[in-house]
């Protein structure tokens, strides 16, 4: 039987992607889907074009429009919506400038059904306007707190089963700490479910084209000038806010990474540096974490006793 799909779409001045966005997602085989698309207040003719393609569409639906200010931010949005309707069999996100491959949301329900999951993410095929491609993997074996650190891979691979999707749905309209803190949102989905103890399972095929472009915000996020990057965040004690929000949001203090990243000592961060075997999927990102840290923690030591 065919499964029904909810398609949550984020938009902000996209007018020269949605199109071809949309197209490839109604394009999908073997699955009854509705897009519901969640606007940005646009400078553009995002709205103009959302709106012809959802009447010659009747499975695309305007659902939300106002200034939302980030991709997180309308994203969160549509999550707590209750006007989503609960009837779909899954819950899947979908950024607005990607193409998807016709078989992308059917062969990711093949695989959460095969392995008992219920949440699901993909290596994604990044793409130039130059018509360079390259696959980003995310799929390396899942560590058993990989989601205090990174999430599961790009958020428009995110499928979710319905039970899943209404725990989380109904969690973010309860928070008691604006989830809006903390911005990246498919970072917060994947610890919310591993958290939760649902399964997920990432796969190492990709369906999608993952467009790179100036726009993005996050983008490939690859090479050494993506290590650079995170290496100053670690430096600068951003990285670690970050995780401390994460943990807050979602209430695992009584865990041993959450305990450390929250005691904020020169000894918690040697002593996560020990277990960035089960922080980190990829290997070559172990080790430059457990560096981060040891340096970090000098760092720490450094100012204390300069009082700087």
């Amino acid at each position: 039987m065919r499964k029904s799909v909810a398609v949550l779409l984020a938009a902000y001045n996209g007018e020269d992607w949605l199109e071809e966005q949309l197209a490839s997602i109604l394009e999908q085989v073997e699955v009854d889907l509705t897009v519901y698309i969640s606007l940005d207040d646009s400078s553009d003719r995002s709205r103009e074009i959302v709106k012809r393609i959802s009447e010659e569409h009747k499975n695309v639906i305007l659902m939300r429009e106002g200034k939302f200010g980030s991709a997180g931010k309308n994203f969160y949005g549509i999550l707590k919506d209750s006007n989503i309707p609960l009837g779909h069999d899954y819950y899947c996100l979908a950024d607005q400038d990607d193409i998807w491959l016709k078989e992308k949301l059917c062969q990711a329900i093949a695989l959460m059904d095969k392995t008992g999951s219920s949440g699901y993410s993909s290596n994604v095929t990044a793409f130039w306007a130059s018509c360079q491609h390259r696959m980003i993997v995310k799929s390396q074996p899942q560590r058993k707190w990989d989601y205090f650190f990174e999430a599961a891979g790009p958020g428009c691979t995110y499928v979710l089963e319905a039970g899943l999707y209404k725990e989380l749905a109904d969690f973010l309209r309860a928070s008691e700490i604006p989830v809006e803190r903390f911005e990246a949102h498919d970072w917060l989905i994947y610890a919310f479910a591993r958290s939760r103890r649902y399964p997920w399972t990432i796969d190492e095929r990709s369906y999608m084209l993952y467009r790179q472009h100036a726009s993005n915000q996050v983008g490939a996020n690859k090479g050494m000038r993506a290590y650079l990057k995170r290496f100053r965040m670690v430096m600068s004690g951003n990285w670690f806010d970050r995780a401390e929000t994460l943990i807050r949001i979602l209430g695992l203090h009584e865990q041993r990474p959450a305990k450390l990243v929250l005691e904020k000592k020169p000894s918690s961060y040697l002593k996560m540096a020990f277990l960035v075997g089960e922080l980190r999927r990829k290997r070559s990102e172990q080790i430059y974490l457990s560096l981060f840290l040891f340096l970090y923690s000098l760092n720490i030591t450094f100012k204390r006793i300069f009082r700087i």
